[in-house]
């Protein structure tokens, strides 16, 4: 399919997809199975095909184990990436919520990923604090840079200058 073709650019944009490479798998229904975003190494990329192919790593798989009382932390995070990934993010919302509350454990890469996300969504939600906040609470995350640059762009996009130098000259400062 022509990544530039207007039925492309519909499919593209009917499942929320961001960026390029995005491979997506879908059942015969048009279902979500999977996806996979970005470059992956060849050994990573066939090997991440087959986990899809027989279901495995796969927001079904997860729900499927979380329903059956399967859940720790990896289980409830790989569902909130994966929510995340969709674009979904009311149910990315809820996962990542269970697992700080359920799993709190702030040198936790998935906890660490868990606020970022939840200061992130507060912070495009109209939370102007939240991002800063989320950086004075874990300033050696590594989703600081990101959440600088999450910053950064709204208020390019909002063509709020001042407060755009402010991140930069904060992240500088970082």
């Amino acid at each position: 399919m022509d990544a530039n073709d207007e039925e492309a650019r519909k499919i593209f944009d009917d499942y929320n997809c961001k960026g390029v490479p995005h491979l997506l798998f879908v059942d015969d229904k048009g279902n979500e199975v999977d996806r996979i975003i970005g470059y992956l190494p060849p050994s990573e990329y066939l090997a991440r095909i087959q986990d899809i192919r027989n279901n495995k790593y796969t927001l079904d798989d997860f729900l499927a184990q979380y329903e059956k009382g399967d859940a720790d932390a990896e289980i409830i995070a790989g569902i909130a990436m994966k929510y995340e990934d969709r674009g979904d993010s009311e149910n990315a919302k809820e996962f990542y919520l269970i697992l700080i509350k359920d799993y709190p454990d702030p040198t936790s890469e998935h906890y660490q990923r868990g606020t970022y996300f939840l200061a992130s969504d507060a912070f495009k939600n109209g939370v102007s604090m939240a991002l800063n906040a989320y950086i004075a609470s874990f300033p050696e995350s590594p989703f600081i840079e990101d959440a600088f640059y999450t910053m950064a762009y709204h208020y390019a996009d909002k063509e709020m200058k001042e407060d755009e130098i402010k991140v930069y000259t904060q992240m500088t400062h970082h």
